[in-house]
C-alpha cells in the first residue's frame, strides 16, 4: 500500500489551493485588485511562508482546511456576479489623465494632516514626560520606557496621542492617492517620505512596529483606488514595484532596530541608542545582546507569562513575529475541535456575537468583559521550536468566538458579498466615495487579519470616517471645477 500523505504535505496543498482560488477569482472578475483576489493571495502567502519558513513545525491540517473554507466563502459571491459590464466601464476610463485626485487639493490637505500628526506626536511625548533633547539624542531609550509604560498602564491617554494616530491613518492614504495620480518623482518622493515618516517615528519612539505595516497597507489600497479611477485595476505596476523596493529599503532596517531594542528590556543607563546599534552585528545571526537582562519580566508578567529570553536575538524574534500566527492558530483550533494541542486555553463561556471582531465598538457595549481581557487580547503564548512566545492567533480565533466555526464561514461569505458589491460600485462609478474608503481600509483589514481584526481599534472607525469625508470633499471640489470648465467652454457666465 502507498504511504499516506504526510500532514505537512496536506498543509502545503491547502495553501496552494488558496492561491489557486485567487487565480480563479482573478479570471472570473477580470481584476487582480478584487477584494477576494487580494484576500486569497495574501492568505496563500501567510500560510505558505510559515510552512516553508519553519519546516520543523507542522501546522494543523484541520486548521488549514478551515482557512481554505473561509477564503472560499469570502470569494464565492464574486463567482455569482457578472463582472463584464464593470470591466468595460473601467476600460473606457483607461488612459484618462484627469481624476478626482490629480488636482492640488489633495496635496495641500496631505501636508496639513501629516504636519499636524508630527506636531501631535511631539506634544504627546512632552505630556508623557520625555524631553525633546532625549528624543533627539537617545530615541531608543524613549521607546524602551514608552513600551514599559504601555504594558504597566502608566501612559497618559491624551487627546494628542489619539488624534495623531487618526490623522496619520487619514493622511497616509491621501499620500497614496497623490503618488498614484502623478508621473515622475519630483512630488511623489517627498509625499512618499512624509506618508511613512509618522509611522516610522512611531516604531522608533513608541515601539509600535505594527503601525508601519498598517500604514503601508492603507497607502497601497489608496494607490489602487487612484489607479482604478484612471481605468487600471492592476495590482502591481513598474512604478509600484519601484515604490515598494524603496519603502522596504527604509522599513526593513527601522523594524529590525525596533525589534532589537526589545531584546534587552532594562531601560537603565544612558546612550541606549548607541548600545543597540553596537549590538546589531552580534544579534544578526541570533546571538546574544551584551548586557541582556530579565529585570523587565515582572512588568510583563500579566500579559507575557512566557516571555522570550533576552538572548533570543532579532532573527528568532523576527521568525516568531512573521510566522508564529499559523502555528499558534493551529494549536488553538485543535483545542477548539477537541484534538490534541500543546497548551491549555481560556475561552469565553458564551457566544460573543461580534465582540471580538468589532471590539472597537464592543468595548463600549460590554466594558466589564473588555476590562477582563489581558493586554494583547490573548494571554496564552504559543512556544515551540524556534517560535518564541507568540500570542498572535489570527482574526479567525475571535471570529469563531463570535459566531462558531460554521458561523465564521457564514460571516466570511457575508463579508465577501459586501466587498464584491462595493468593489463593483468602485469600478463603475469614478467618484464612489464610500466604496473607495471601504476599499482602502479593506487593505488594512487584510493586513491585520493574520493577527486580529482591524476593527478592534476605535481609531480605525474614526480614520475611516475621516477619509470618507475627505473623498466626498475631493469629489465635490472636482465636480465644481468641471462645471466651471464646461461653463467657460460654452461661454456661459459663472454664477456665484
Amino acid at each position: 500500500m502507498p504511504e499516506p500523505i504526510s500532514a505537512w504535505t496536506v498543509t502545503v496543498l491547502f495553501s496552494l489551493a488558496i492561491g489557486a482560488l485567487g487565480l480563479l477569482l482573478r479570471r472570473k472578475t477580470q481584476s487582480w485588485s478584487h477584494p477576494a483576489v487580494v484576500m486569497a493571495l495574501f492568505w496563500c502567502l501567510m500560510t505558505l511562508a510559515p510552512i516553508l519558513g519553519v519546516p520543523e513545525l507542522v501546522a494543523s491540517p484541520t486548521a488549514m482546511a478551515f482557512i481554505f473554507a473561509a477564503m472560499l466563502a469570502f470569494g464565492l459571491p464574486a463567482f455569482f456576479m457578472d463582472w463584464r459590464p464593470a470591466a468595460a466601464v473601467v476600460a473606457a476610463r483607461r488612459g484618462s489623465a484627469a481624476t478626482p485626485f490629480s488636482g492640488s487639493e489633495p496635496i495641500y490637505l496631505f501636508f496639513v494632516l501629516q504636519g499636524l500628526t508630527l506636531v501631535f506626536m511631539a506634544l504627546n511625548l512632552q505630556l508623557q514626560g520625555y524631553s525633546l533633547s532625549l528624543v533627539i539624542t537617545d530615541p531608543l531609550m524613549v521607546s524602551c520606557k514608552y513600551l514599559a509604560a504601555r504594558y504597566n498602564g502608566s501612559l497618559d491617554a491624551n487627546i494628542f496621542s489619539r488624534a495623531g494616530t487618526v490623522l496619520n491613518y487619514i493622511g497616509a492614504p491621501i499620500g497614496g492617492l497623490i503618488v498614484a495620480s502623478r508621473r515622475g518623482w519630483a512630488l511623489s518622493l517627498p509625499v512618499l517620505i512624509l506618508s511613512f515618516l509618522p509611522s516610522l517615528l512611531s516604531a522608533l519612539l513608541y515601539a509600535d512596529k505594527g503601525g508601519v505595516f498598517l500604514t503601508a497597507a492603507l497607502f497601497y489600497g489608496a494607490v489602487i483606488v487612484a489607479r482604478t479611477a484612471a481605468g487600471n485595476t492592476a495590482l502591481i505596476t513598474k512604478k509600484t514595484i519601484g515604490t515598494c523596493i524603496l519603502v522596504m529599503l527604509v522599513l526593513a532596517p527601522v523594524i529590525a532596530v525596533a525589534m532589537l531594542n526589545r531584546v534587552n528590556t532594562e531601560c537603565a543607563g544612558t546612550d541606549r541608542t548607541v548600545t543597540v546599534f553596537s549590538n546589531i552585528g552580534a544579534v544578526a545571526g541570533g546571538g546574544a545582546v551584551a548586557g541582556g537582562t530579565d529585570t523587565f519580566k515582572d512588568a510583563l508578567s500579566k500579559t507575557l507569562p512566557e516571555p522570550p529570553a533576552p538572548s533570543d536575538g532579532v532573527i528568532k524574534r523576527g521568525r516568531s513575529y512573521a510566522f508564529g500566527h499559523l502555528f499558534a492558530f493551529s494549536d488553538w483550533f485543535d483545542h477548539e475541535i477537541g484534538a490534541i494541542q500543546t497548551k491549555t486555553y481560556t475561552d469565553p463561556q458564551f457566544r460573543t456575537w461580534g465582540f471580538w471582531t468589532f471590539m472597537g465598538v464592543g468595548k463600549f457595549i460590554s466594558p466589564e468583559y473588555y476590562s477582563s481581557l489581558p493586554i494583547g487580547s490573548f494571554g496564552e503564548y504559543f512556544q515551540r521550536g524556534n517560535i518564541r512566545g507568540t500570542n498572535i492567533y489570527t482574526m479567525f480565533r475571535g471570529l469563531i468566538y463570535d459566531f462558531s466555526i460554521v458561523g465564521a464561514i457564514g460571516a466570511m461569505f457575508a463579508g465577501g458579498w459586501l466587498a464584491s458589491l462595493l468593489y463593483r460600485r468602485m469600478l463603475t462609478i469614478e467618484k464612489a466615495a464610500f466604496a473607495q474608503a471601504f476599499y482602502v481600509f479593506f487593505w488594512g483589514f487584510v493586513y491585520t487579519s493574520y493577527m486580529v481584526s482591524l476593527l478592534i481599534w476605535p481609531s480605525v472607525y474614526a480614520a475611516a470616517m475621516g477619509f470618507f469625508l475627505v473623498l466626498v470633499a475631493l469629489h465635490t471640489s472636482s465636480d465644481k471645477k468641471m462645471s466651471e470648465l464646461f461653463a467657460r467652454m460654452r461661454g456661459t457666465p459663472r454664477h456665484s
